[in-house]
């Protein structure tokens, strides 16, 4: 099984044409203020954009794995 993450519309579009049996992953954003490297600035999708993006998945036939 091949898993992959995601964290906007971009990159769903790109597994949906090119790895469409991959499961996906949503990366969300989590930010440290003590952290030596914020990696929020790059990585990881804003919570609020989360429904939208498992709703184009889903539309893409996609299937996102994962749990809270």
């Amino acid at each position: 099984m091949s898993v992959t993450t995601f964290d906007c519309a971009s990159e769903l579009e790109k597994i949906a044409a090119g790895y469409p049996s991959f499961k996906c992953v949503l990366r969300i954003r989590c930010d440290d203020a003590s952290a030596k490297i914020n990696l929020g600035l790059k990585y990881g999708a804003d919570l609020s954009d989360a429904p939208m993006l498992l709703g184009m998945a889903r539309d893409l036939g996609l299937q996102v794995r994962g749990s809270i």
